[in-house]
Formats: C-alpha cells, sequence, structure tokens
C-alpha cells in the first residue's frame, strides 16, 4: 500500500473510528455502573415482618 492510499484511507476511515473509541471511553463507566445495578437487581429482596404474615 503506497502512502497516497494510506493517508486516503486515513481521511476516510480515521475520524469515524476516532468517534467511537471516543464514544467508548466515554461511556465505558456508565456501562460498568448499569451492569453493577442490574446485578443488584438481581439479587432477591430479604422478606420483611409485614410480608411473612
Amino acid at each position: 500500500m503506497d502512502y497516497y492510499t494510506f493517508m486516503q484511507a486515513m481521511g476516510n476511515f480515521g475520524f469515524p473510528i476516532a468517534v467511537t473509541i471516543f464514544l467508548l471511553v466515554r461511556h465505558e463507566k456508565k456501562l460498568e455502573h448499569l451492569e453493577e445495578e442490574v446485578n443488584h437487581l438481581s439479587k432477591p429482596y430479604p422478606k420483611t415482618d409485614e410480608e411473612e404474615k
């Protein structure tokens, strides 16, 4: 692959790749937090005294 073809490919695909990486890094914490909350919701809640009656 010559230099011109490489630079043209980077120009065509570089911006979408950069935006994708930016969004993945930015939203990684939110996804981790969401995963923790889903795991928390999947655990059963203990019964209270009122529910046992």
